[in-house]
């Protein structure tokens, strides 16, 4: 998990370098305060704040609960490849599963857990439908936009643009 500008600076070091996994963006809203307390992961970096999105590495990480279940895990707790950190989302709360299309690319789809608070893709409920950039994963009350891995450098290359009025 890392800062929005930690891959906005990798990328304007060298635009050809490409994540090699899709990636989840956490965007505070413009308006959102932040809370009085922080709650953080291990590795030290807050829920986002307006303007500074957290961007989350769709992978495996190696001794985490996705290990062992049927794809790469999302929940609030370390055991999860992706861990969200907010009271809303499950412990284990979905969980991501990428298969080959007949084009050979692999296609992304997200599957519910069981969790408490839900989950939904575009605001309709999950129902194993194929990911695309810039879809909005609701998980309880977090609002996450998926991107692959190609998807998310022209992201990076459309915000680097100048705004033209």
């Amino acid at each position: 998990m890392h800062p929005f500008s930690y891959h906005l600076a990798r990328h304007l070091r060298d635009p050809s370098e490409l994540l090699p996994h899709p990636v989840l963006l956490w965007e505070a809203a413009p308006s959102e305060k932040p809370p009085a307390t922080w709650q953080t992961r291990p590795a030290g970096i807050p829920r986002p704040m307006a303007g500074e999105p957290v961007v989350f590495e769709i992978r495996s990480v190696p001794g985490s609960t996705g290990s062992r279940s049927p794809g790469i895990t999302l929940g609030r707790s370390d055991v999860n490849d992706i861990g969200v950190e907010d009271p809303s989302v499950s412990i284990v709360h979905a969980y991501f599963q990428a298969t080959p299309s007949a084009a050979g690319e692999l296609e992304w789809r997200v599957i519910d857990a069981g969790s408490r608070n839900g989950s939904s893709l575009n605001g309709a409920p999950l129902a194993g439908q194929i990911l695309k950039d810039g879809d909005c994963l609701r998980f309880g009350d977090v609002d996450l936009h998926f991107y692959s891995a190609e998807g998310f450098r022209r992201f990076l290359i459309e915000s680097t643009r100048p705004e033209t009025h």
